[in-house]
């Protein structure tokens, strides 16, 4: 009967012992998926804001092209115009309104993309605009 009640209370410590590890490792697990989902939260916060800094830039640098760009179409226009029309003009005249035209379009036009794609690559690969041959 000793035997028997020693038996028991050796099974009973058993038992007891594997309820505490399950207790813990069950404890372990729960911190670790708690810890991994606030991991993944904080990622999908980041990864959304990314996007919308990248869409943000974007944005920008499609509006300053548009700001530049529609002027700098005039001023080529009127250039192309002063062209045309220089026989009415003076050869003095004629070249000083060419050149300040041509002067003043060409080193902004050679930095600015020409469209959103551009823009899109531009932002992706972080490299400049460099469009055209500024030679010209």
């Amino acid at each position: 009967m000793h035997e028997r009640k020693q038996a028991q209370n050796a099974l009973r410590t058993a038992y007891n012992d594997v309820e505490r590890q399950v207790a813990e490792r069950t404890e372990a697990l729960n911190s670790s998926l708690e810890r991994e989902q606030n991991l993944a939260a904080q990622l999908e916060k980041s990864l959304a804001k990314e996007t919308q800094l990248q869409q943000m830039k974007t944005s920008i640098i499609n509006n300053i092209s548009h700001e530049f760009r529609t002027p700098l179409h005039i001023i080529s226009m009127s250039a192309d115009l002063l062209t045309e029309y220089r026989n009415k003009l003076s050869t003095t005249q004629s070249a000083r309104y060419q050149g300040v035209g041509r002067l003043h379009t060409r080193p902004i036009k050679h930095v600015i993309p020409r469209s959103p794609e551009e823009s899109r690559s531009y932002l992706a690969t972080g490299t400049g605009f460099l469009l055209a041959d500024s030679s010209k």
